[in-house]
């Protein structure tokens, strides 16, 4: 059988995804494996090691304008191109299946650009039952409408359901089917061989609090909360706590954070590495803090920086709230913030005095042998 891997976008975690399917792929010799990703792929591989394997061939998509979709009509144009576009690769290599990275994106047109008896599998990021009250009806319409059509049209495999498998059961027996499916998140732990004493290396005093704010910084990951938290620090605190900003600032942000960072600079500890970090330094990182910071202001989908903070044993400070809230609990991971926003935020610093070790149980549940497992069996099975 001939399956397609389809993904036109190589950011963030996507790359690492991919690498974990061809390393499923390589095992099914049975199946013939078409990757079908982004342009820039070939750039960035090079991160990862890609054993050449028979049954898997690569096609890469031309430039894609990248469209808006702060609208629901520009979100329903952006998956009618999508699909058109999938359309075209689907009959070039003749596949009979379809794996993607973001499969809402495909909803709800996939059935009318696939053949007959091709179906698409994937993955869902944003579960939308954990902000069902705050959406507007015409979204909540929208989403009944996409599910019903996952969940009713044979054009649709197997829907995977990131780090919440206790949503996927709900949706099943809310659209009557059984095609919903969690997924772990899968992490794969870092190398600590070739770490350095981050405390040693920039001067930090071992009887200091560090407060580490890495990835991807954005609006949307409570970059400016954070920063904007050490306002509300009195001396003590601004003297005994240090705050490190590890990772390429969004646009977004960039001239917010700066701008507050060159008021704060001379009174607070902050260190800053505006940058793509390495995995050496990130490690680094984790050994030498105390607390991971988290404060997300979209809390309906998984984190990556739950992985982090299980496999060095430190304490995430994140939202109680949706999903990053269900899993921060169920593992015992860290510190939940009642609510956004920089005072909240603030407060919790002190807790991290009282939060014990921080269990590994995660890290053993969402590994990525669990990952390929679970795509492997539902992919080939419908």
């Amino acid at each position: 059988m001939k399956i397609l891997i389809f993904d036109p976008n190589i950011s963030g975690h996507h790359l690492e995804y991919l690498h974990h399917l061809y390393m499923m792929a390589m095992g099914q010799k049975e199946h013939e494996y078409v990757f079908v990703v982004h342009r820039d792929f070939e750039q960035r591989r090079t991160l990862m090691k890609w054993p050449e394997s028979k049954n898997i061939s690569f096609d890469f998509l031309p430039p894609i304008k990248e469209q808006a979709k702060n609208s629901i009509v520009e979100m329903v144009k952006a998956s009618w191109s999508l699909c058109k576009l999938l359309s075209k690769y689907v009959k070039k290599h003749q596949a009979k299946k379809v794996f993607t990275n973001n499969l809402i994106s495909f909803v709800p047109f996939a059935p009318l650009f696939l053949g007959r008896g091709v179906t698409i599998s994937g993955i869902i990021y944003h579960i939308y039952l954990y902000k069902e009250t705050e959406l507007s009806r015409a979204q909540r319409l929208l989403n009944a409408f996409k599910y019903q059509v996952m969940a009713r049209s044979r054009a649709f495999g197997s829907i995977l359901i990131l780090n919440d498998p206790e949503s996927a059961d709900v949706f099943n027996h809310k659209y009557k089917c059984d095609k919903f499916v969690g997924l772990p998140d899968p992490f794969v732990p870092i190398s600590t061989e070739s770490t350095f004493n981050f405390r040693e290396q920039y001067g930090i005093p071992q009887t200091a609090k560090v407060f580490a704010h890495f990835g991807g910084l954005a609006k949307r990951k409570g970059t400016l909360d954070v920063i904007q938290s050490l306002r509300l620090l009195d001396r003590e605190k601004r003297n005994n706590y240090w705050f490190v900003f590890a990772g390429v600032l969004n646009n977004d942000v960039k001239d917010a954070f700066y701008q507050m960072y060159d008021e704060l600079k001379d009174c607070c500890h902050i260190i800053i590495k505006d940058e793509f970090c390495s995995y050496e330094y990130l490690a680094s990182l984790c050994q030498g803090c105390d607390a991971i910071l988290a404060p997300y202001h979209e809390t309906d989908l998984s984190s990556g920086m739950f992985g982090y903070a299980s496999q060095f044993g430190k304490p995430l400070i994140a939202p109680a709230s949706g999903l990053v809230g269900k899993v921060l609990k169920k593992y015992q991971m860290g510190f939940g913030l009642d609510s956004q926003g920089v005072t909240s935020l603030c407060k919790s610093y002190d807790t991290v005095r009282v939060i014990g070790d921080i269990p590994k149980k995660y890290i053993i549940d969402n590994n990525v042998e669990t990952f390929q497992n679970v795509i492997s069996n539902y992919l080939c099975k419908r």
